[in-house]
């Protein structure tokens, strides 16, 4: 059943972010497959700090940045979001101007 809401959140916004890429993987930021300024639909890992513009999937590292919004299944130790923070969360610091955490 989580498998299937993961899926419906990526399905939801794969029409409104055209640059968004299925897969991200970072040491840091700037050490990172996709740059900070595209999205990710799909699985988004990071060994210590990852920073992107939106996410819609499964998010997991250690500590992470959205400039936008957070739309997935979250695993982090701290999780920043400047927009919407929608999903599942098992994050011990979630920070978001709007949270909207489902479990």
């Amino acid at each position: 059943m989580l498998t299937v809401t993961v899926l419906i959140l990526n399905v939801e916004v794969l029409a409104a972010e055209p640059l968004a890429y299925p897969f991200q993987f970072a040491v840091v930021t700037s050490a990172a497959l996709v740059t900070q300024e595209h999205s990710i639909n799909g699985l988004h890992l990071n060994l210590l700090y990852g920073a992107n513009e939106n996410v819609n999937g499964m998010d997991l590292g250690l500590v992470n940045y959205r400039v936008q919004n957070h739309r997935s299944l979250q695993a982090d130790l701290v999780n920043l979001v400047g927009g919407d923070l929608t999903g599942f969360n098992i994050t011990q610091n979630p920070f978001a101007t709007d949270l909207h955490v489902l479990a």
